[in-house]
């Protein structure tokens, strides 16, 4: 086994890099049912929604891919194994021709990068949905996804320099130039992996909060919707753990324990990004979940008392307008409302009369007057933070 074998886009030893391999495919086998059921679900989402759902999958896939072959190498049996200290001249003087191994390295790195920014993308426009488009309360969102975003692209790049440095000091280990710039780019790395790391944590963790501080407000005194509340909660709960967990790992055995970066820490900065994706698509599949029980209570019949109050039941995380069917403009609307709903690849999206301002209410149920026959009144559903 060749020495470039002990290193992997995150520097884990051999067993580190199955262990990561083993992780993503188990992600990998979630995500797939996931995602067909979110093509296969009947919708009016954008083509411009449903492009940016499948590149982020597609690279998913990929970076599974990545993994599966960094692991094949460490059974020395990759076709694309290639002597390092032989090329090193050719490749100093065109990175082009650097060794498969390593261009995969760089690869899963940037996979890692891309996938975590556009699916965080996604979580901070929900956020600033929930905030009612006020640019001031997401500013703090989108400077930490920034500051991410830039340590992203750093570690990629000082990851590039690292690789360079390792196999010039291959081809010449006694060079102590070499070994200095070596020591600098392993220090760059890691620096750029702490800035990611932190920035994306305490985004996760402040999103994280808005989420459930908003839906505590909304849900107080509104008892008798417990049953959509629950689902809701259960859908965002499941989304929102695994990567806060994973997060939270990283800096409890990355910076809070002694010493540099532990195997736990390394595995779970690498794996970052494809639990972020399974937050996603738990939130998608979840928005028809929640959907179908709205279409199951307001399309049975009615039978509410007189004395049940005006509500306005808060939804701005599933869907800002439910209606019953028996009538063609209702049918108009709510298809409507899930074409904006998705539009912005945001779960949340607030009534057109937020952004006037105002805030409707709407009587929820009406006695019909005697000898009429039963309908279904359309409904307005929005959460209000």
């Amino acid at each position: 086994m060749s020495s470039n074998t002990t290193v992997d886009a995150f520097g884990l030893s051999p067993n580190g890099q199955l262990a990561l391999t083993v992780t993503q495919c188990i992600v990998q086998g979630i995500l797939i049912p996931l995602f067909s059921t979110f093509l296969s679900t009947r919708s009016t989402r954008s083509a411009a929604f449903t492009t940016y759902v499948v590149a982020i999958n597609l690279l998913c896939l990929g970076q599974t891919a990545i993994s599966i072959i960094q692991t094949a190498d460490l059974l020395n049996s990759a076709p694309f194994r290639e002597p390092v200290t032989a090329n090193f001249a050719q490749f100093e003087i065109c990175p082009l021709l650097i060794p498969l191994t390593f261009k995969l390295l760089l690869a899963y790195a940037s996979h890692t990068v891309i996938i975590g920014t556009g699916v965080q993308a996604f979580f901070v426009d929900r956020c600033w949905r929930i905030f009612k488009k006020r640019l001031w309360p997401i500013i703090p969102f989108v400077l930490l996804a920034l500051a991410g975003l830039a340590a992203g692209v750093l570690l990629v790049v000082s990851k590039s320099r690292l690789t360079m440095a390792i196999l010039a000091s291959e081809a010449r280990p006694q060079d102590e130039a070499l070994r200095g710039s070596l020591d600098n780019a392993d220090k760059l790395l890691s620096r750029a992996v702490s800035v990611w790391a932190f920035s994306w944590f305490v985004l996760e963790l402040g999103m994280t909060i808005t989420i459930i501080f908003f839906l505590y407000r909304v849900r107080t005194g509104l008892s008798m919707h417990d049953g959509i509340f629950s689902t809701i909660w259960q859908i965002l709960c499941t989304s929102i753990t695994p990567p806060f967990i994973l997060m939270t790992m990283v800096i409890v055995d990355g910076y809070i324990t002694p010493g540099y970066l532990g195997v736990v820490a390394k595995i779970s900065i690498a794996s970052a990004a494809k639990f972020f994706t399974l937050s996603l698509m738990i939130n998608l599949v979840g928005q028809g979940r929640v959907r179908e029980k709205f279409n199951r209570l307001h399309l049975s019949p009615p039978n509410l008392s007189s004395n049940r109050p005006d509500g306005v039941i808060s939804e701005a995380v599933f869907a800002r307008e439910v209606t019953s069917a028996h009538s063609i403009e209702i049918e108009r609307r709510r298809s409507t409302s899930d074409t904006e709903s998705t539009r912005f690849g945001s779960l949340d999206v607030p009534h057109k009369h937020e952004r006037e301002g105002s805030v409707e209410k709407c009587q929820i149920a009406t006695i019909p007057p005697p000898g009429a026959e039963p309908c279904h009144s359309a409904q307005h559903i929005s959460f209000l933070p």
